[in-house]
This record gives C-alpha cells, sequence and structure tokens, in this order.
C-alpha cells in the first residue's frame, strides 16, 4: 500500500486538475483550502512539485482567485515558495517555485510590489540558483522584480532581443578574432621553423668548421712528423764529429726565433701603453684649452665697456611722431579746468623728480665706472711696458711700488700664487671648475683690489 501511495496522490491531483479545469469556480475552493498549503510544506520532490503545479494551473485557468483570496492565504502561499528557494531544496522543486511566483506575478501584478516590500532578498536567492538548469525562469522572475509593470516588461524583452543580437554580434567577432588568432600562430610556427631551420644550419657550419680545424691540425702534426724524419735523415748523412755543431746551430735558431718573437711582443705592448699614455696626454691638453678658452670669454665679458641706451633714430622719430598724431586725432582729449591742469602739473613736477633722482644717481654710477676702467687700463698699460726684474732700476721698482697695504698685500699672495701655479701639476691648474684652495685666494685678492680701487675713487 506504501509503495503505490504516490502513484495514487499522482492520479489524485489529475483528477483534481481536470475538475476544476472543466469548472473554474472550483478553483477558489482548492486555493482557500488549508491542506494546500500544508501539503506544500512537504520535503517529498515529486509531491512539493505537483503541489506548486497545482498553484500555478489554478492560476492560470482563474485569474480572478487571486484577488479574493484573503491576505493571510496569500502570504502563506507566497512564503512557502520563498522558502523552498532559499532552504537549497532539490533543483527541480527550486525551479517549479520559481514558475508559480513568475505565473502569481503575470496573474495579479500587484503582487509584484509584495515581492519587493516583504522579500526583499528574492533577487539576491535567484542568484543562488544561476547555473542550476532552470535559467531562462530565473530571468523571467528577475526581470518582473526589476521593472514592476507590464510594460517596463515589454520592454525588457526588447532588451534581450538586443542582448541576443549582441550575442550573436559577439560571437561572430569572437569568430573573426579566432580566425586572425589562427592566422597570426601560423605565422609564429612558420618564423619559429625558420628559427630552428637556421639553428640547424649553424650548428651545420660550426660542424664543418670544426672537422676543418681538425683536419688542419692533423695536417700540421704531419708535416712536423716529415720535418723531424727529415731532420733525422740529415742527422744520419752527416759525421759524427759535425753532429754538435749542427746541433748548435739548429738550437741558436730555435733561441732566435723564440726571442724576436718574445721582443716582437714587448714591443707592441710597450707601443700599447705609450699609445694610451699619449691618448691621455692629449686629453689633458684638450681639457687645459677649453678651460683656457673658457677663461679668456670669461675674462673678455667681465672687461666689457658698460654702453649707454642709444638714441632714437630719425626714422624711429619720424614713426613715433606719426603715431601720436594719430592717437591724438583718435581720443580727443578732454577740456580740463584749472583745478585739474594743476593737479596734473604736480603729478608731472613730482615725477619728473624722481627721474631726475635716479638719473642722477646712474650718472654718479656711470662716473665710478668709467673711473675704475681708467684705472684698469693704466694699470695694463704699465704693467705691459714694465721691465724685466734682472734690469729693472731703484726708479722703476718706486713707480712701480705702491703706499697701499692692502694693494701690496695682494700683490704679494698673487706672486705667489703664480709661483705655486707655474711648479704645480696640469690637473691643479683647473682649479676654477673644481673650486680648489687656488681660486679663493684668487677671489680674495679680487675683492680686496676692488675695494681699494673704490678707495681710491
Amino acid at each position: 500500500m506504501n509503495e503505490n501511495l504516490p502513484e495514487l496522490f499522482s492520479q489524485v491531483i489529475d483528477s483534481l486538475s481536470n475538475l476544476y479545469s472543466i469548472y473554474p469556480d472550483l478553483v477558489g475552493v482548492v486555493s482557500r483550502s488549508p491542506l494546500l498549503c500544508k501539503m506544500l510544506i512537504t520535503d517529498d520532490i515529486k509531491t512539493a512539485c505537483k503541489i506548486i503545479a497545482v498553484i500555478s494551473q489554478c492560476c492560470r485557468i482563474n485569474r480572478t482567485v487571486l484577488p479574493n483570496l484573503p491576505e493571510e492565504v496569500t502570504v502563506s502561499l507566497l512564503d512557502e515558495l520563498v522558502y523552498k528557494l532559499s532552504s537549497r531544496c532539490h533543483p527541480e522543486v527550486a525551479a517549479a517555485s520559481c514558475r508559480a511566483l513568475y505565473t502569481l506575478a503575470q496573474c495579479h501584478p500587484p503582487l509584484l510590489l509584495t515581492y519587493t516590500n516583504r522579500y526583499k532578498g528574492l533577487l539576491f536567492l535567484l542568484n543562488r540558483w544561476d547555473g542550476r538548469g532552470f535559467q531562462p525562469d530565473l530571468e523571467n522572475l528577475r526581470d518582473l522584480l526589476d521593472v514592476q509593470s507590464s510594460r517596463t516588461a515589454e520592454l525588457q524583452e526588447v532588451d534581450r532581443a538586443a542582448a541576443r543580437i549582441q550575442a550573436t554580434w559577439r560571437s561572430h567577432r569572437s569568430r573573426v578574432e579566432m580566425r586572425r588568432v589562427d592566422r597570426a600562430i601560423a605565422t609564429l610556427q612558420r618564423s619559429f621553423r625558420t628559427k630552428l631551420d637556421v639553428k640547424e644550419r649553424r650548428r651545420e657550419q660550426e660542424h664543418l668548421a670544426k672537422e676543418l680545424e681538425n683536419q688542419l691540425l692533423a695536417a700540421r702534426r704531419q708535416r712536423i712528423r716529415r720535418f723531424h724524419e727529415q731532420q733525422l735523415e740529415v742527422l744520419e748523412g752527416l759525421p759524427a764529429r759535425q753532429v754538435d755543431r749542427h746541433m748548435e746551430g739548429v738550437e741558436v735558431r730555435a733561441a732566435t726565433a723564440i726571442q724576436s718573437r718574445w721582443r716582437g711582443r714587448r714591443t707592441r705592448e710597450s707601443f700599447r701603453e705609450q699609445r694610451e699614455s699619449l691618448a691621455r696626454n692629449r686629453s689633458a691638453r684638450l681639457i687645459q684649452r677649453c678651460v683656457r678658452r673658457w677663461l679668456e670669454r670669461r675674462r673678455r665679458r667681465a672687461a666689457r665697456v658698460w654702453k649707454g641706451p642709444t638714441g632714437v633714430s630719425a626714422e624711429r622719430r619720424r614713426q613715433l611722431v606719426e603715431t601720436i598724431q594719430q592717437e591724438r586725432r583718435t581720443f580727443v582729449p578732454r577740456e580740463l579746468d584749472e583745478e585739474q591742469l594743476a593737479g596734473l602739473h604736480n603729478d608731472a613736477y613730482d615725477r619728473l623728480k624722481r627721474h631726475l633722482a635716479v638719473t642722477g644717481a646712474t650718472r654718479h654710477a656711470e662716473t665710478r665706472r668709467e673711473a675704475l676702467l681708467a684705472a684698469m687700463e693704466t694699470d695694463s698699460q704699465l704693467l705691459l711696458t714694465a721691465p724685466h726684474c734682472s734690469n729693472a732700476s731703484p726708479d722703476d721698482q718706486q713707480t712701480y711700488s705702491s703706499k697701499s697695504v692692502p694693494i701690496a698685500t695682494a700683490a704679494k699672495k698673487n706672486h705667489k700664487y703664480m709661483v705655486a701655479m707655474e711648479t704645480a701639476p696640469w690637473f691643479k691648474k683647473l682649479w676654477e671648475d673644481d673650486g680648489g684652495c687656488y681660486g679663493n685666494d684668487i677671489v680674495d685678492i679680487d675683492k680686496q683690489l676692488k675695494v681699494e680701487s673704490i678707495n681710491l675713487f
């Protein structure tokens, strides 16, 4: 009896379905029955699927049954269907529950609001069943939950159609890309095979070169052997008293050859060392020449005479006059009263006074600069016309001596510096670039000379 119970239950459910399909009014009685919800709670897979199918069929046969059902009955049915989705039950039960929820929402659209308000995690539950064999039903229920209206559902259908078109296009693009990848792989394989052929040919060439080297070595050994055989034949033909003399001559010739080879190698090595030293000397001279040229340019730049501003040419003056006249014709000056004219006059007078004060200081600085340049020119002329130290007389010494202590001290330091520089190596003469101790002394001497010249003039 227990073995036939599922078959009998299935027959009863089928008979009930045929009955209320003929009499739609019985759908309300079946839906309100408390036994329907109790049978829905069962854990048997086939029984649960049959009961869920009965609920879906009732809604499709009579669409007015859901609005007339009590709210607690509708909520209990929905709670049990949602629980089937959340309890990790069999995929068939989950698929039936998903289809039942979709059918209920289609038959009674206000239930969508209940889905979204009461079961806020329903979308998350549906996502957990992705890839379990009833993906279309899940997509349909997701669309209803997202749009909450039939019109938006139609738009979603259009979107799905567009998605199918896009998927078709992407598949076409993927196939085209795969064909391109196939061609690229074929090209890569062809280039790889070409490289393998090149390596094989190189290996064969190396093998041939090694064989040739072995053949040359064997030929050399044969020549050496023949040479020794000839030497033995010569020694056999010589008298006994001439053998020692012949061997001494052979040893002398061998020693001469060895010595000539050794002297040639030593000469080449010494020449290589000399060439490196010559290159270093050439580089040092080049560096010194560049530094001297740079120092000469800096000295010329420092001794360059300051030139005042150039005047305006006649052509430029004519252009300026025309421009001023054009501006006057374009912008006619407005008439001013006596107070405004007096204010403008006072403003111009103040500006002229400031300008004269500034130009007076500039003229004073220019006069001092010209005096310094004249003094430097006089000193340079005296240095150029100075006699040699061995030919200097007491009068010349009095002419070139100075009563100023800073100038005498600076001259003494400068003399010591020049003497040190004459005996210093070449790398210490590059103090201008690397900031050596000689450069600091010269900077101090220059500062003292400038101060003394300013005090003199």
